[in-house]
């Protein structure tokens, strides 16, 4: 089965060594489960939790349409932060305007294409499935119906006399057999030229497939933490585990040179709650991770404001491309 999971990645390399012919940019990397991994929980199946195999191998994968409708979506969540931190008019007609696929913002429209009902286009981005590096194992979840005469016949109310009845289901355990090596998977995806080529299309790129694996999950099951993965990179790169987590640099899944830029007037605000420090400006969107980094970045002014009141500020603020938009510098507003 080893022999046939390797195979199955080689053919995966040459069909993306074949359209990197054609002009496309193969955009690679891998990532490790840190959660059990749910796929295929709604297919049909006599049990009726289902769970999906490659029909040929047998293996567990992630389905390229899986993929792409959570880059998607994280996408969009990323674009309705930045462009309303603190607007929630504004946020509401933004989520009004997505009902239409005609009404997409264009750069979405542009990567990851639309089919409404007078026109349509063709996405700049290919993805493809996403394979295990090594066999993994399955083990077995719950979900657990406490209230099954409540919410089952609708005979009484949610009272604890209640019998509660467990249903198992499979999911993809995020350790290897040796019980320490986290499970790895490999994700491919062809970016068109009209995207590698765009700095700012390319930036939020990256941002949106790293949000979509470490914020908002693959599979079933991710309201409960489930499909999650971590130390994103790319291919054949080990993560750097040196230096202290606040001011490490984020995890890079493309290799490109540091190209500084300067944005005038950007929106900076803070979130306690994932130690995040966003800047917002019509150039996109760029991140600091962690409080004593951004305590160190912010000007003392701008110290109040922003970390006390939380309400956001203006700043001039540099930042470095690295796969997506990194804060490096920030000067308070003349």
């Amino acid at each position: 089965m080893a022999t046939l999971l390797a195979r199955k990645q080689k053919a995966l390399d040459d069909y993306v060594a074949a359209l990197e012919k054609l002009g496309y940019k193969s955009f690679e990397f891998e990532a490790d489960l840190s959660s059990a991994l749910v796929m295929g929980l709604g297919n049909e199946h006599p049990t009726e939790k289902g769970f999906r195999f490659d029909w040929a191998l047998g293996i567990p994968f992630i389905p390229a349409t899986g993929i792409k409708g959570v880059v998607r979506l994280a996408y969009l969540v990323n674009m309705l932060n930045a462009e309303y931190p603190d607007d929630e008019q504004g946020a509401q007609a933004f989520c009004e305007k997505l009902e239409k696929d005609e009404t997409l913002p264009e750069p979405v429209k542009r990567i990851f294409g639309y089919a409404g009902e007078k026109s349509a286009l063709r996405g700049g981005v290919i993805f493809l499935d996403a394979y295990p590096e090594a066999l993994p194992r399955l083990k077995a979840e719950i979900m657990n119906c406490h209230y099954p005469d409540y919410l089952n016949k609708g005979q009484r109310g949610p009272t604890e006399d209640q019998n509660p009845n467990p249903q198992k289901y499979w999911a993809v355990d995020p350790v290897l057999s040796d019980g320490k090596t986290r499970v790895r998977f490999v994700f491919r995806m062809l970016l068109h030229k009209s995207v590698a080529e765009d700095d700012g299309y390319r930036a939020a790129f990256d941002a949106a497939v790293r949000a979509a694996l470490e914020e908002h999950g693959l599979g079933a099951k991710t309201a409960v933490a489930h499909g999650r993965f971590t130390t994103s990179k790319a291919r054949g790169q080990e993560p750097d585990t040196s230096g202290d987590d606040a001011s490490r640099s984020e995890p890079e899944l493309t290799a490109k040179l540091p190209e500084e830029r300067v944005w005038e007037s950007a929106t900076l605000q803070w979130s306690p709650g994932n130690g995040i420090l966003t800047a917002a400006a019509k150039e996109g969107r760029a991140e600091a991770r962690g409080k004593d980094l951004a305590m160190r970045l912010v000007p003392g002014s701008l110290h109040s404001k922003l970390f006390e009141k939380r309400k956001p500020v203006k700043a001039r603020v540099t930042v470095r491309l690295e796969g997506y938009f990194k804060i490096v510098k920030i000067e308070a507003g003349q």
